[in-house]
């Protein structure tokens, strides 16, 4: 026999029931809330520890700085928040435990550090910060190998080196953890842009600091060359070292001792990748270095207008027994044209020096104090090399 079963039509809820019920949800809600906050709030340190990766970084935010430089941004006009300090210790503990194992550690040298670039074809191509003498470092990995490295390729000028490690001198397990550090641009690089330092910034391996760049319009001169340097926030230590990230954990600077700025050694300064591209190939590559020998500054607007030095590069000095030397430029030349090319700072100097090889020529053009009267002459050079070997 079927049975069929009556379905009953709920009786319907009076506005004043509807209206005591949402009260009450409402009050129920807001105690929760409450309740909920101040445990939080109460073990707000207690739940940050949940999140710390176990990777024994050192986790600092940069603290501001007052530059006294026209051409940098006042690092105290940058306001962060207590919610954006907060938020950017997350984002640390996060880059730290995701881009540890593209950092190496230079055994025996604390001032050293390395950072992963390739693993191609059949070595481990690092990046080598303040690169010391010899032919040979011994690099420790993520997980604590140590292995030897060769050194292909080092410029005493900026103090970094390229060190390959042979994949079978490590073992699988570390050739399965490292990775690999993008590379990043640095080219319109602003004051303002938050920065990663790691490595050894703060003169310990394997530390991370975070502060913000306050200006790039920096450079250090070396011989035959001009670099770019990205200053920042962060307080210096007299043996920091290491790199500087974007946001993204992409490469933007080297950070070495050859990248103190006069005025700012109490801050942090890197080489910015961008501008040492080139170098830094020229070293992977085994390549000679061309080689002029100048010592030299580009011609700035005070001195063009009040002691009217032509424009172009002025020649500080020139190295011995190199091939500008020889080839008769001389302390106080400003040299104007390079190849039949308009040059007005040693960066385009540089740029077409190593588009050359050694023993190849240029045609150089300078303007030469004689009697109070700049006088134009004109130099063949024969382009030299500088070894970049670790010798």
């Amino acid at each position: 026999m079927a049975v069929i079963q009556e379905k009953r039509k709920s009786k319907p809820i009076g506005i004043k029931k509807l209206i005591v019920r949402l009260f009450i949800s409402a009050v129920s809600g807001l105690v929760c809330g409450a309740f909920v906050l101040g445990v939080l709030v109460h073990f707000k340190e207690e739940i940050k520890a949940m999140f710390k990766t176990e990777s024994g970084q050192t986790i600092v935010i940069g603290t501001g700085s007052d530059q006294n430089d026209d051409t940098q941004q006042d690092s105290s006009d940058i306001i962060i928040s207590d919610v954006d300090v907060e938020a950017w210790q997350m984002v640390l503990y996060q880059k730290g435990a995701d881009l540890k194992n593209a950092l190496v550690e230079v055994v025996g040298a604390k001032e050293s550090n390395g950072i992963i670039f390739s693993s191609a074809g059949e070595s481990i191509i690092v990046l080598v910060s303040n690169c010391g003498e010899g032919t040979t470092v011994k690099l420790r990995f993520c997980d604590g190998v140590v292995a030897n490295g060769e050194v292909v390729g080092r410029d005493d000028y900026t103090g970094l080196a390229v060190v390959f490690v042979r994949k079978t001198d490590v073992t699988p397990i570390t050739l399965s953890e490292i990775k690999v550090i993008r590379w990043g641009d640095s080219l319109g690089v602003q004051a303002g842009k938050y920065v990663i330092a790691v490595g050894s910034p703060l003169g310990e391996p394997f530390t991370t600091i975070v502060g913000v760049v306050t200006g790039n319009a920096k450079t250090i001169t070396t011989v035959d060359r001009e670099h770019e340097v990205l200053m920042t926030n962060i307080a210096s230590r007299t043996n920091a070292s290491g790199f500087l990230l974007d946001e993204e954990g992409a490469l933007l600077g080297v950070i070495t001792h050859k990248a103190d700025v006069a005025g700012q050694v109490n801050w942090i300064g890197a080489l910015a990748i961008s501008d040492i591209s080139d170098l830094v190939e020229l070293l992977a590559n085994r390549k000679l270095m061309p080689y002029l020998g100048i010592d030299g500054i580009t011609v700035t607007d005070t001195m063009n207008h009040e002691y009217g030095v032509p424009d172009g590069i002025y020649v500080n000095g020139v190295i011995e027994e190199s091939p500008a030397l020889q080839g008769n430029i001389q302390a106080g030349d400003v040299i104007t044209m390079v190849d039949g090319n308009k040059v007005l700072s040693v960066k385009e100097l540089k740029d077409i020096l190593f588009d050359k090889q050694p023993g190849d020529g240029l045609d150089i053009v300078v303007k030469r104090l004689i009697n109070g009267t700049y006088t134009e002459m004109a130099f063949h050079i024969t382009v030299g090399r500088k070894m970049t070997e670790g010798r």
